[in-house]
Formats: C-alpha cells, structure tokens, sequence
C-alpha cells in the first residue's frame, strides 16, 4: 500500500484575500534532533506556573537581572501609575525556593501603561517610564525621580543604556548622557543622530560597546572617546538605512540586535544585525500578519528572548498576538518554517506571558503577566497556563493525492507521560483549504501506557488534494514527531 511522509513544522492554507498562505503551529515548537528517521520533532511550549502574586492587580511592564547585585528587578504600571519592586528569596512550606517582592519606588505620570526600559551601573538601578529617567540606589535605600531630584533634563527619556560609567540617553530628538562622576546630572553638551532627521526610537548596546541608536529609518553608532563635553562619537561607517518600529522592538539575542522596522516606504519586518548590515528573518506570512496593524498600534509592542535547552528563541509581543522565532531552525531550514504562535487559552488569545528573564537566584525563567500582577515560572511539567487549559494546533503542507482512500494515519508520540485522564487529539482533514471536514477524536495516550500507537484509520475519499489540522486542549503534554499516510 502506498504511503506519503507527513511534516508539521508549517501547513498551508488558503487566504480570504485569493492567496496562498501559511498555518503556523499555535503553541507547538520545532525541536532539531534525528529521531526515528526524521529530523526532528514538534513539542508542545512549556506551561506557566504561578510563584506570586499582588493586590494591585496591575501588569507587569519590565524585568531586569541586575548582575551587579544578583537581583531580579520588575516594574508593574497601570495607566497613571507604577512601581518597581525587588525580589525576595524565601522558601514555601514545601521546602521549594518562591519569590515575593518588595516595593522600592514609584511614579506617576501619562504613557504609565507603556513598556520599561532598565539599564543599570556599578552603584544604581535606571528605570525608564513615564518619559522620565529613575535611579534606584541600593547603598543609600534612596529612589530618586528624574526632573524633580535629578537634572531636569532627565524630563523627556524615552530610553536608556549604560556604558562604561556613562548612562546614555534620549528623549527622541536628542542625545545625552551622565556625568562620569555623578549619575544624577547630565552632561550639557548634547548630540543628533547624523544619517538621517528620523526620530530616534531606541538605544542599544554592542559587544564591543559600541552604542546602536535606533531611529525610525536608520541606525547609527557611537563610540566613547576621550573628550570633553559629549563624550561619545558618531561612526558612519557604520550606518544604514533601515530602522525601528517601536522603542522596545528590539533584543540582543547571542550578541545580534533583532528588531521589528523596516527601511522608508517599505513593510514592517524582522531583522537581524549580524556584523555591521541587517537581514530579513521574517517570513512572508509574518509580515503579512505585521501589516495587519498600525505604527501607532505597535508603538507599545516588545520583544525578549529566551535560551532554554539549547534553543533560542526570539518572541514578539504584537497588541493581539505573540510569534516566537525559534533561531536553531532559522539557521537549518529559513525563516519559512522558524516561526510559531504563543497564545493563552482556547480562543486564540495573545501569549499573557512577558519580560522573562532566567533568575540565577531562583534558578528558573520568570514572567511577568500581561492581564494581572502576577509572576510565574516557565513551567516544562505542565501543559497548563496558571491551571487553565491552552489549546495548540498543528497544520500540514497541502498533500497531492489524486482520487484516493486514505486508509491509515499514524504518527509517533511520547504517550503514557501524564497524571490526566484528558489526553485528547481531534483530527480533521481539509480538501480546500477553507472548510474542515468531520474530527475524529483520538487518544494520545494515557498515563503508563507507554507502548501506545497513535493511529486513525478510515478517513474517506481525496479528490486531488488534502490537508491535515490537528488540536488540542487538555492538561496533557504532547509531542508529535515522524508522521506517515497510507492510502489506496
């Protein structure tokens, strides 16, 4: 009897607009690793388990690991109003090590709601919000607001990197930065981006410390040199043109600067930094969903990374969804079949999860929450989010089988891994990419039953082509890997 592999890693589909377009994985990853006689397979994203919570309710708008003093550092804001908290370290009546935390300052002020930017030095804390710069200082327990107990000039900071003893700064038009000798005055002489009369949107920071100034269609460098006034020099050698959507559109990832923008009159896309020249990693379908929205809708988007297992990831917080890209495939197989969607609960809702950081105390990946104020940890024993079921979807490329009975579909699982009796897989066949057919309902596999095949057999008449969807919603984990169609 004839068969046909079957892949996961990206399905096709057909578009309202009359185009072909990409199903990406919903809550599904692509792990690199020979299994089987396939190179790999999909796991399901790891789960979130809740580690503490606060009456303010308020989402979290930022997270810092402050190396220098080996503490985990998290803003939560509601419209008007913020506060920075810092992490306590206490053990739970299970003997498991938990996190509280401490409020440490606060600010009032518009654009409260908006994400924070965190640079620290040797003696402080910064903190970014409210178009205003903070300094937390540890020694003296003392948080100072910028503009009120600083140099006025802090009023208008949009953004903020630390370098070589200097905080370095803009406000949009301008830049600026700290005295080496006192972190609370600014220098008077002050700079301009040079390329080019485009907003400045964000500051980054190179391995070799170097200065990225992020504008809205260009990014330019600056080095520190020895000097007085502005002590740093612009390098246009090392300049393009392309630029940033949104302020906290960016993230170093392995010492390369992704970031969401795009060149003038151009489409929003991904890009990545790699030496001194920015290339595309979005895919055709990403940018198809980017220009879905705005640039006054994104203006509040971030992005983060996460490095678990060996596997890096780039994540992507739109307004009404979250993409994941995950680099080790990007580097095997392109953009087309690296990219996913997180997402929380059963109706296809954004990713609640964000500015995880790997807290090197608590010895896990924490989050903050997009909905409430409470943090969780990065959870690969559950497939739950804070106990809530999350549904995942798996979509195939489209299958040519010209007037056919599929007879068998079996795919290799990890069965028998789980403490629920609810692992569950719905399964449906699409003959045009606009309609399912009927789901069969399948077992993944329950607890212990480690030898369990999961196989759906009579699935009816193909006219010319097929594709195959597949879900779930259950406290199970799943993984799928090498799958195969026999048909007559």
């Amino acid at each position: 009897m004839p068969e046909t592999p079957i892949t996961f890693i990206k399905g096709d589909t057909i578009g309202i607009e009359t185009d072909y377009r990409d199903s990406l994985p919903v809550n599904m990853t692509a792990i690199q690793r020979p299994i089987m006689g396939a190179m790999g397979y999909m796991l399901q994203a790891p789960g979130l388990t809740s580690i503490s919570s606060f009456p303010e309710d308020d989402p979290c708008r930022g997270a810092v690991w402050n190396e220098r003093q080996e503490i985990q550092y998290r803003a939560w804001s509601s419209d008007t109003s913020g506060v920075l908290r810092e992490a306590d370290y206490i053990i739970d009546i299970n003997n498991k090590p938990a996190i509280d935390f401490t409020i440490i300052g606060s600010w009032t002020g518009a654009n409260a709601d908006r994400p924070i930017s965190m640079p620290y030095s040797f003696e402080s804390q910064g903190i970014v919000a409210v178009d205003n710069f903070f300094l937390w200082l540890p020694a003296t327990t003392t948080f100072l607001t910028g503009g009120v107990d600083m140099d006025p000039l802090f009023v208008g900071t949009i953004d903020a990197v630390w370098i070589r003893g200097y905080y370095f700064l803009t406000d949009g038009d301008t830049l600026y930065h700290t005295l080496l000798t006192d972190e609370t005055v600014v220098e008077a002489s002050e700079s301009t981006a040079q390329l080019s009369p485009d907003p400045i949107l964000g500051l980054g920071l190179t391995q070799d410390d170097k200065v990225i100034v992020f504008g809205r269609y260009t990014v330019e460098y600056f080095a520190v040199i020895a000097r007085e006034g502005f002590t740093f020099q612009n390098l246009p050698n090392r300049a393009f043109k392309s630029g940033l959507v949104a302020t906290h559109a960016k993230v170093e990832i392995l010492g390369d600067w992704f970031y969401v923008g795009g060149r003038k009159a151009e489409g929003i896309g991904v890009h990545v930094i790699q030496g001194i020249s920015p290339s595309r990693v979005s895919s055709r379908e990403i940018e198809k969903l980017l220009g879905t929205y705005s640039e006054l809708e994104l203006a509040d988007m971030n992005c983060e990374s996460r490095e678990e297992d060996g596997v890096s990831y780039l994540i992507v917080h739109l307004p009404n969804q979250t993409l994941q890209l995950n680099l080790n495939i990007l580097k095997e197989l392109g953009p087309d079949n690296a990219w996913s969607i997180l997402s929380t609960g059963t109706e296809g809702d954004t990713w609640r999860a964000n500015f995880g950081m790997f807290d090197n105390t608590f010895g896990e990946w924490i989050y903050g929450d997009n909905l409430d104020g409470r943090v969780g940890k990065l959870d690969s024993t559950v497939a739950t989010q804070y106990d809530q079921i999350a549904e995942w979807l798996l979509y195939t490329p489209i299958m040519f089988l010209d007037s056919v009975s599929i007879d068998e579909i079996e795919i290799e699982v990890i069965p028998g891994h789980t403490d629920f009796d609810d692992a569950q897989v719905f399964m449906s066949l699409n003959q045009d990419g606009v309609t399912g057919g009927t789901e069969f309902i399948l077992e993944y596999g329950r607890g212990f039953e480690y030898d369990h095949r999961f196989i759906s057999r009579r699935h009816g008449y193909v006219r010319n082509w097929v594709t195959i969807t597949m879900r779930g919603a259950s406290r199970s984990r799943m993984a799928f890997g090498k799958g195969r169609m026999k048909y007559g």
